[in-house]
């Protein structure tokens, strides 16, 4: 593109001075034995020339020019997959989720999958990319008991500045759920989902026979999952 420029400003500053040459030198078209005036016909062709110069000169940097030229973003355009209008070529995965929060990295350390756990609690840990600001929660859900609903842990984990967390002991079902198997889900929470799961926990689920949420609240990403089994 450079290139083309400026063989189009070149062309036309040949064309400017032949032009002007024209101008000051009109006899230069006149034949050798033509009368004297006849040369000033060089005249109007001097001034077409040097006008036909200038507007090379100046034509690549016109907004016309500019505008008749394909963009960076005109030419990255791809057509849609029905055919119909183009749509900009899809950007680079920044590795966000739907949510808008960051795509988060964890390991669950314990309990392994299909794990068989006590009655009477078992531990929670792992790793993850969290930091010790994040709001982590474990919810557990029946899978093959009665009771589907959600039932967030005692409190939130807690995260190391190296990543590596450790949640309350855990506990799933009642003394009828041996042999069922349960989820757990990790949640990262923002503050209001969060809260939500304070505010279940204050309101005596004990005393109400764990009711548990029929759903999970806005504002949380599952960022793990792992399946254990009520000894």
């Amino acid at each position: 593109m450079i290139i083309f420029i400026i063989f189009i400003v070149i062309i036309g500053l040949i064309l400017m001075i032949t032009g002007v040459i024209l101008l000051v030198r009109p006899q230069i078209l006149a034949p050798a034995n033509a009368a004297v005036g006849t040369g000033t016909i060089s005249v109007p062709a001097g001034v077409v020339v040097l006008a036909l110069g200038l507007a090379a000169v100046v034509f690549p940097f016109s907004p016309y020019y500019k505008s008749s030229v394909p963009s960076v973003s005109q030419t990255s355009r791809s057509p849609s997959a029905d055919g119909g209008t183009p749509r900009p070529s899809a950007e680079p995965t920044t590795g966000m989720t739907p949510t808008g929060t960051p795509e988060v990295n964890l390991t669950i350390a314990e309990p392994r999958s299909e794990a068989i756990v006590p009655e009477d609690g078992f531990p929670v840990s792992g790793q993850s990319s969290l930091g010790v600001t994040d709001s982590l929660w474990v919810v557990y859900r029946g899978i093959t008991n009665s009771n589907p609903s959600f039932q967030p842990s005692n409190a939130p984990c807690s995260i190391a500045t190296n990543g590596s967390f450790s949640c309350p002991l855990q506990y799933v079902g009642g003394p009828e759920d041996s042999g069922n198997k349960f989820e757990l889900f990790f949640l990262l929470a923002d503050p209001i989902a969060a809260q939500v799961f304070r505010d279940y926990n204050a309101s005596d689920p004990a005393a109400r026979g764990y009711p548990g949420l029929d759903s999970l609240p806005a504002g949380v990403q599952q960022v793990g999952t792992v399946t254990v089994i009520r000894a």
